[in-house]
């Protein structure tokens, strides 16, 4: 096993800021910038994980933070994270709560956890009517268990934290689990679970510490934990009867600008300290604090660590193999004026052929998604249906308990491939064209089926870096399909286009440059938007034959489920 995982905490993010804070430690002014450089520097390690350990904006109370800057500020942090490669999982902070309200529904809108999720890659999920969304979580990577803990189960913030009864007895299944099944346990949390030597008052720990540390203290399978909070690096430890690490991380925006790199192995865990390459930000910060501040660096052992890892063994008799689980995908099909019966069957061949994606066909999606708790077992909808957008096609409306039912589980982190004509269906269902962003509505057309060239336009993106490598101009040459031109932009809605092809005048197109893939966001579910996929009922299928869009597809349904794509 060779796994490693980012952990980043006290962003502060404040685009806009009026000014910097803590004295002028803190630099807010440059907050999106320093943002920026963490995500660069993080993606050069290449993790497999990255978390984030709270205070992600500006929130709360200290900072006096507008709400519009609050939005803007979740929304931004949002758009940062999915510029890295790896899977990002967040824990609250006090400062990631509302500053009006206090609570937390517009951060668990973005970052929160399925109520309902199994511990195996949890799908962060968004606060909506019919499921209830929560701010911990759990992720087994083979014989490792990171436990996310939601620390700020508060009305507002008040600097300390407090853990509820029902995540107390979530933790405790979640220990049992990991200890029947052999597995190593670090816990992340925003604040300190117990109070320490140097920290011993309430402001740095949460409030109920001493039930949390009666249930931690009953394993010895549980090495560290990770905290942010604080604003400064600490090693705390080994605690002499649990042998346990306490690790304190400091904030990216103020001295010293750090964040800790976790690699592990079967033998050990290895915790080293990253310090960002902002020398100038860096002396600025440093220069307001009473003592340049070096007491938040710490000293030489407080920068890096080795853990031995765990020799136990799973209680069970025999050791079972532990097994990547598979991308659960349900294609939503049944109608379109496609030839869908053929073109779902080819996109589960394609997918499961992969080994990595489990999927199941639905021919009637509106009795489908009437059943909100069957929803939360997917990772990734599939939508190849099409029911028209001006009444030329007969296709059956969802019902409005599978509409909404079907836009929840997405913003609560069910993924979304919309395929080619699925793009035309829905008409005024405003929250269906916000997901797929562009549409086939009013003047919107094709030419002549024909054979262009894709170009791709983000080189960097995970969909197409390592894929364009692969192909000998840089681009899938001769790929026979419908162009389509003039979609309508839906609502205003954010999205990106990854790849283009240019539409001719002599094939019946506009003679510009028109989007064939593009990717984006909704709540917290990531959509891939493959325009290209004609399958008509006339049986020719030169589309789907072409095998670099093979490629293409299963990259983009992989990133849309997972945020990241294997490169074979």
């Amino acid at each position: 096993m060779a796994f490693k995982i980012a952990f980043i905490t006290d962003t502060h993010l404040y685009p806009e800021a009026p000014q910097n804070f803590g004295g002028g430690t803190q630099l807010q002014e440059d907050s999106v910038e320093i943002y920026e450089a963490v995500v660069q520097q993080v993606s050069d390690f290449r993790p497999d994980v990255v978390i984030h350990g709270g205070d992600i904006v500006c929130g709360g109370d200290s900072f006096e933070m507008p709400m519009s800057n609050y939005q803007i500020a979740l929304d931004h942090a949002q758009m940062l994270g999915e510029q890295l490669s790896a899977p990002v999982y967040y824990i609250p902070g006090n400062h990631d709560l509302d500053p009006e309200s206090g609570d937390k529904k517009k951060y668990l809108q973005r970052f929160g956890y399925h109520s309902s999720d199994n511990v195996n890659q949890n799908q962060a999920g968004e606060l909506a009517d019919a499921v209830e969304s929560r701010g911990y979580s759990s992720l087994i990577y083979e014989d490792l268990r990171l436990i996310l803990l939601d620390c700020q189960e508060v009305e507002r913030d008040v600097t300390h934290g407090y853990v509820g009864e029902e995540q107390l007895d979530w933790i405790k299944c979640e220990l049992e689990q990991s200890k029947n099944d052999g597995q190593d346990v670090l816990v992340f949390a925003h604040q300190l679970l117990q109070p320490t030597d140097e920290f011993p008052n309430l402001d740095s720990t949460i409030e109920n510490w001493e039930q949390v540390t009666q249930i931690l203290n009953n394993y010895d399978h549980v090495l560290a934990t990770f905290h942010g909070h604080l604003h400064c690096q600490r090693i705390i430890g080994p605690d002499p009867t649990t042998k346990r690490l306490t690790v304190i991380t400091s904030s990216t925006i103020c001295y010293p600008m750090m964040w800790r790199k976790i690699e592990i192995d079967s033998e050990q865990i290895r915790i080293d300290s990253v310090q960002l390459p902002l020398a100038q930000k860096l002396a600025k910060s440093s220069a307001a604090h009473p003592q340049r501040g070096r007491p938040l660096i710490g000293e030489d052992r407080d920068l890096r660590v080795d853990i031995k890892r765990s020799t136990h063994e799973p209680n069970n008799l025999a050791t079972k193999s532990i097994e990547t689980p598979l991308i659960k995908t349900l294609i939503l099909t049944g109608f379109n004026n496609h030839d869908w019966e053929q073109s779902s069957s080819i996109c589960q061949n394609l997918l499961e052929s992969t080994g990595r994606f489990s999927v199941e066909i639905c021919e009637n999606p509106s009795a489908r998604l009437e059943n909100r708790e069957q929803l939360d077992q997917y990772q990734l909808f599939l939508i190849d249906y099409n029911t028209g957008f001006d009444n030329l096609y007969t296709g059956q409306e969802w019902s409005s308990l599978a509409r909404n039912n079907f836009v929840d589980s997405v913003r609560c982190g069910v993924n979304v491939c919309i395929l080619h004509a699925a793009n035309n269906s829905f008409p005024e269902w405003v929250e269906y064209e916000e997901i797929c962003a562009l549409m086939w509505r009013e003047d919107s057309s094709h030419g002549a089926y024909h054979s262009f060239d894709i170009e791709f336009t983000d080189l960097a993106h995970p969909i197409v870096n390592g894929f364009v490598q692969t192909l000998p101009s840089g681009k899938i040459k001769n790929h026979s399909d419908e162009l389509y031109h003039q979609l309508k932009h839906m609502h205003g809605t954010d999205y990106h286009v990854i790849a283009q092809a240019f539409s001719t005048v002599e094939s019946g197109g506009t003679g510009q440059y028109e989007p064939m893939i593009l990717v984006k966001n909704y709540g917290q579910a990531r959509v891939f938007h493959s325009i290209l996929g004609h399958l008509g009922r006339d049986g020719v299928s030169d589309t789907w034959d072409n095998p670099d869009f093979q490629t293409l597809l299963v990259r983009g349904c992989e990133w849309a489920a997972l945020g990241r794509v294997t490169n074979t």
